[in-house]
């Protein structure tokens, strides 16, 4: 599944891809927490019973954590621009 896949409802900009298609709307820190959260619990309820399943989640949090790492650059970048006077 690539970018051009995203569910309609989804923003392609926003949205990060899983391994096994499993999309995850991230537009902020705080979802992709929740993400995060969400797919730590799973592997715990996977990890004995289906481990190609809890290996998945594991990639699937790897991506996650590069979008919030993309999302905490990028909102460090913005509130470091220097202030300009006006004249």
């Amino acid at each position: 599944m690539g970018r051009n896949d995203v569910p309609a409802d989804g923003d392609p900009f926003t949205t990060v891809i899983g391994k096994n298609d499993s999309w995850y709307p991230c537009p902020d820190t705080a979802s992709v927490d929740r993400h995060i959260v969400e797919l730590a619990r799973r592997i715990g309820h996977a990890k004995r019973k289906y481990p190609e399943l809890a290996k998945a989640y594991r990639a699937d949090i790897d991506l996650l954590l590069d979008r919030r790492n993309w999302l905490a650059a990028t909102t460090q970048q913005t509130t470091e621009q220097p202030v300009t006077e006006a004249a």
